[in-house]
């Protein structure tokens, strides 16, 4: 999947990551991406408590204009 699309996008220095949360055609549910920006980054997510990734997933900056790339 490749194109611009408008989505929650937020950028966390705290947690070395970006998040993009993408919905589905229906409302109700959404696709969330967590994109370490180290290559080794992802153990550290796996650690990540629960109230942690909540509060980061709060603090999306909705209606964000994004260009993603994603393998099929």
């Amino acid at each position: 999947m490749t194109g611009e699309f408008r989505a929650s996008y937020g950028r966390f220095d705290d947690l070395d990551c970006d998040i993009l949360e993408l919905p589905y055609k229906i409302a109700d549910y959404s696709m969330t991406i967590m994109l370490p920006r180290r290559r080794d980054g992802i153990a550290s997510l796996r650690k990540l408590p629960m109230h942690s990734f909540r509060q980061a997933l709060e603090k999306l900056r909705e209606n964000t204009e994004v260009k993603i790339r994603l393998p099929k």
